[in-house]
């Protein structure tokens, strides 16, 4: 329903006429019935009706959309159907649309399914140049028009008409509408087939009731709330009597205040078209729809001017939903394009779907003010109109709720992926309103955060292929609910290197040692799988005696398994996914050592083996002892370093895998055969004090340990350098060059304060410029008095390297 802002609906004829209003019950009355006369008086002479006007739309039902995904649509003339037969004039009924506005719009072929309004194609079958007479002193009037209208149900599936329509009138305020029916039975299921029903003549399409002329106005409302409708008990023979009971049930009745009927002889020929239930209420979702629309009746009318129809408002921004604290306002907005727009709202309860307007809501933009507890949960929606056509925005929630800090429920995890696998992270926060969440990255540790996406409504972000770039970077979730902004705990990325053939990695995600399962208990192995081939085919995840693994040989189809579990390799992204096996309490002995393996579900096909140790409680581990050392324990910045891990066991090298923590950062390395492995440290760690940790993850055999030993990054030396390029005179400047450079290659060059001096007897000058880049920074030498000058060049320094005091850098003589 589409406010009109108070807008009074345009006379449609150019002259004046009625309105139909409502619907309610009413007398039918009889076909031809006579002009009555007031007893006691004199009858007045009738009078004659040349242009008389009959406008409907039958129902809601046919403005809309068809069940079977065509349109409802009007035909001028007695149409099949077919597109042939479509027209929009037929003697004197002619096709319209009505805007939102009640202006008369054009229809053609094209745009015939066009909605002026959401599921409302505001169809209208107009018939003009009425003949008949009217008694002024009694009301009782009869009009005839000459014309057919047709509806195409269902796209043309069902086609029916009505021709040639007759107004009767009492003088008691009742009367009905007559015609002429006919069209098509046919079946959905095979709508190409279609049988042509016979016409009938005289049938009442509609009953009305509160019928009043005044002038040439007539006003009448249709009848159809709390009228019965008894089937005939074979809807093709009039003669079979009809059912005793309403096709409408007690409970229809119970639950639709409003339920009825049309008219009962036009129900009986709509049931030999098969379109039985769209006329009388049934409980269905369309019996909303089934009542007559209003009629329009007038004794001396015209065709109206008619004008193109315009394109219909399009909505680019849908409101969002809103989280309001109690007392405060709450604002929705929608963003349209179109001409001439105008814009209202409607509100809707919360218990079903009831939309109302909001008055005085006349703008793109809607403040409900100082919402309370009453106002959670309801919907608002925009209508944006162009007068002759419009739309509905979607709706958009508003909960309301008292204020409460921001506070995290639980922060991003560490996770551990291989390169190239997507990860995704979370984080969980309590608090009203309700927020929007931001993920960030860092690979500063912290110190800067790059947004991976703008705020949204999901606490949750998907990273796609990360990169072995991105180890050790933080994630987080941001939270703002436009009161306060919070942080989520940031969780560590452990990217590790791409395999290139299947790898089975199980640790958790802080790298530490391998978990230890007790075999008395049930439990579930997980594995982080990569490497596989994409699509990765069906294969097997299994727990097998290592033993047993070990000797698989050339073909392996599973025999020894204590537990496996056959997966279609659908669970698996370009290659990447997990192994999953669930063991039984009791399923593994103690005493023997297991690995969780892949293999494929072909015995002679070795391309997707893949084992990782798994250790159970009560089984003998021996320790291990790791040390860390570093090429230089204080060095300075920029210094090329080297931390390199020893791990040993029961006095032998260890095998297996090390990562190397400094601050943040982590570096994993493999074991040689001496138990040795080395890792460059990062050449860009700036000046300060470090933890470098080394930590043995263990296996099957051996027990985790780390060690940790402590680095001191110092400041780097530099040299700055002098020269002149043009020397300057006593009546002109010179030109000159400077560079800050380290005493050792580095990964960043100096930057800060370069200041040259030129000193002379007592008189002393100076020119400063900033350095970056290791670049020639150029400088202007003043002018200078004849006579030899010592140079001197002074750094600032920076956070990375020693500032420079005051050194000679050689002398200038002035000539001139």
């Amino acid at each position: 329903m589409y406010p009109t802002s108070g807008r009074t609906r345009p006379d449609r004829t150019g002259r004046g006429r009625g309105r139909a209003r409502g619907a309610g019950v009413g007398l039918a009355a009889a076909l031809g019935l006579a002009t009555l006369a007031v007893p006691g008086t004199a009858a007045a002479a009738s009078r004659s009706i040349d242009h008389a006007t009959f406008e409907w739309g039958v129902n809601a039902v046919w403005q809309g959309a068809a069940a079977n995904g065509s349109c409802n649509q009007f035909v001028a003339g007695i149409g099949d159907g077919t597109e042939s037969t479509y027209k929009t004039v037929d003697g004197n009924l002619h096709l319209i649309k009505r805007g939102l506005d009640g202006s008369a719009v054009t229809v053609t072929a094209d745009d015939r399914c066009a909605e002026m309004a959401p599921g409302d194609a505001a169809q209208r079958g107009l018939w003009v140049d009425g003949t008949g007479t009217t008694d002024p002193d009694t009301g009782a009037t009869t009009v005839q028009w000459t014309g057919a209208l047709t509806v195409n149900s269902y796209g043309g599936a069902v086609p029916w008409y009505v021709k040639d329509p007759k107004l009767v009138t009492d003088g008691d305020g009742t009367g009905a509408i007559y015609a002429t029916v006919g069209g098509y039975t046919s079946s959905l299921a095979d709508p190409t087939t279609k049988t042509p029903l016979p016409p009938q003549i005289g049938v009442r399409v509609l009953d009305l009731k509160d019928v009043s002329i005044s002038g040439d106005d007539i006003a009448a409302t249709p009848v159809y709330e709390g009228v019965d409708y008894y089937p005939l008990n074979k809807p093709d023979d009039p003669d079979s009597g009809r059912r005793a009971t309403s096709v409408i049930t007690d409970e229809v009745k119970q639950a639709n205040p409003h339920w009825g009927s049309w008219p009962t002889p036009f129900v009986d020929f709509q049931y030999r078209t098969g379109l039985s239930s769209y006329w009388h209420s049934s409980g269905l979702s369309a019996d909303p729809k089934k009542p007559p629309l209003p009629i329009e009746l007038g004794l001396a009318g015209a065709l109206p001017a008619t004008q193109p129809l315009a394109d219909a408002p399009k909505i680019t921004a849908q409101p969002v939903g809103v989280a309001a604290v109690t007392g405060e306002d709450a604002t929705f907005s929608v963003t349209a394009t179109g001409d001439d727009l105008r814009y209202s709202w409607q509100r809707s309860p919360a218990a079903a779907p009831d939309w109302k307007t909001v008055a005085g809501a006349h703008s793109s933009t809607l403040t409900v003010p100082t919402v309370t507890a009453a106002d959670s949960d309801t919907s608002y929606r925009a209508v944006v109109t162009n007068g002759q056509r419009g739309t509905y925005s979607t709706g958009a929630g508003l909960t309301v709720g008292d204020a409460k800090p921001l506070a995290v429920a639980s922060g991003t995890s560490a996770t551990t992926v291989f390169a190239g696998n997507d990860v995704t992270f979370e984080a969980y926060f309590t608090g009203y309103p309700t927020p929007k969440y931001k993920p960030q990255l860092s690979t500063d540790e912290g110190k800067t955060w790059t947004d991976l996406a703008g705020f949204g409504d999901e606490s949750y972000h998907t990273i796609l292929g990360v990169t072995e770039k991105q180890n050790d970077a933080l994630l987080r979730i941001l939270a703002d609910n436009g009161r306060e902004r919070l942080a989520g705990t940031p969780g560590v990325l452990h990217v590790l290197p791409k395999p290139t053939t299947p790898t089975l990695v199980r640790r958790p995600n802080d790298q530490d040692a391998l978990p230890v399962l007790d075999a008395a208990k049930g439990f579930s192995v997980l594995a982080l799988a990569g490497g596989y081939p994409a699509p990765t085919p069906a294969h097997y995840d299994a727990v097998v005696p290592a033993a047993v693994w070990s000797a698989r040989g050339s073909s392996y189809d599973g025999t020894g398994a204590v537990a496996a579990t056959e997966v279609d390799g659908s669970g698996f992204d370009a290659g990447y996914g997990y192994a999953y096996v669930d063991v039984a309490a009791g399923a593994l002995d103690p005493s023997v050592r297991y690995v969780l393996a892949t293999y494929s579900t072909d015995p002679a096909d070795r391309s997707l083996d893949a084992a990782v140790p798994l250790v159970l409680s009560g089984q003998e581990v021996v320790a291990s002892t790791a040390r860390v050392t570093l090429s230089r324990s204080s060095a300075a910045f920029g210094t090329a370093l080297k931390a390199t891990v020893a791990v040993t066991r029961a006095g032998k090298a260890a095998a297996g895998k090390v990562t190397v923590g400094i601050g943040s950062r982590r570096y994993a390395a493999t074991l040689d055969k001496a138990g040795r492995a080395s890792v460059a440290l990062p050449r860009t760690l700036g000046v300060g004090t470090y933890r470098v940790s080394a930590a043995y993850a263990g296996n099957g055999t051996t027990k985790a340990s780390s060690a940790a030993t402590t680095l001191r990054i110092v400041k780097a030396t530099a040299k700055a350098r002098l020269a002149i390029t043009k020397k300057p005179t006593s009546h002109k400047t010179g030109r000159a060059a400077v560079r800050v450079v380290r005493t050792a290659s580095g990964p960043v060059a100096p930057t800060g304060t370069v200041r040259v001096y030129f000193v002379r007897g007592g008189k002393t000058a100076s020119v400063a410029v900033s350095v970056r880049k290791a670049a020639l920074q150029a400088l202007t030498v003043p002018k200078l008095a004849k006579g030899t000058w010592r140079l001197y060049v002074r750094y600032s320094g920076s956070a990375q390297y020693r500032a420079i005091g005051k050194t000679a850098a050689g002398r200038l003589t002035v000539t001139r």
